[in-house]
């Protein structure tokens, strides 16, 4: 019985990463169910047992995205962590995150930004309160700066982590730097840092 519920597990994982990636490589709209028994190594009725519909595999695995990315935020509560580690922290765990799946990552970004989105994709960029939770760690490290100022900090942040992302192997190429690297995180995340706590 236990190898059932383990090979069980298995192969929803195995469906659910075959699905970011079509969605990575291809976009929302090209994604089969046999494209994901096919990349899945499953069969057709697998995908169908364990979700039911393209739909709904679709929106578990945006789900199980969006769950670690917002998990990424849960250590900017925190508080028996200093603030400018508990940021430091964060600044890793999302950039290590993003760049997990990066081509869904941009297919996420081009959808936002071309309205391709139905109303149902449950797709999560970044929520309010998450913005609401880096600027009260912000606040708690001692800066004190203008609220305009410090949302324009924060959207420069923003587009600092989502930038290598967005440009993958591009980037890469126009720098020389493998922003995927833990090693090239560390550092890209402390000159992040800076600029956000240099008032």
């Amino acid at each position: 019985m236990e190898k059932t519920l383990m090979d069980a597990a298995s192969t929803r994982d195995k469906i659910l990463h075959a699905t970011l990636k079509i969605i990575g490589k291809e976009g929302f709209q090209s994604i089969t169910i046999k494209k994901i028994a096919d990349l899945a190594e499953v069969n057709i009725a697998a995908v169908n047992y364990y979700f039911g519909s393209k739909t709904n595999v679709i929106n578990e695995a945006i789900q199980v995205l969006n769950r670690k990315r917002m998990r990424c935020f849960e250590v900017l509560e925190q508080k028996d962590i200093p603030p400018v580690e508990r940021l430091r922290r964060f600044l890793f765990d999302y950039m290590e995150s993003a760049f997990e799946y990066p081509d869904v990552f941009r297919s996420v970004i081009y959808c936002a930004i071309n309205n391709c989105l139905d109303s149902g994709d449950n797709i999560v960029l970044l929520k309010t309160d998450s913005f609401e939770k880096i600027k009260n760690t912000i606040n708690e490290a001692g800066l004190y700066i203008d609220n305009e100022v410090l949302m324009m900090k924060l959207v420069q942040i923003i587009g600092c982590i989502q930038l290598p992302i967005l440009l993958g192997e591009q980037m890469e190429h126009m720098s020389g730097i493998n922003f995927n690297e833990n090693e090239n995180i560390n550092k890209y995340v402390e000159i992040m840092l800076k600029s956000l706590l240099n008032p």
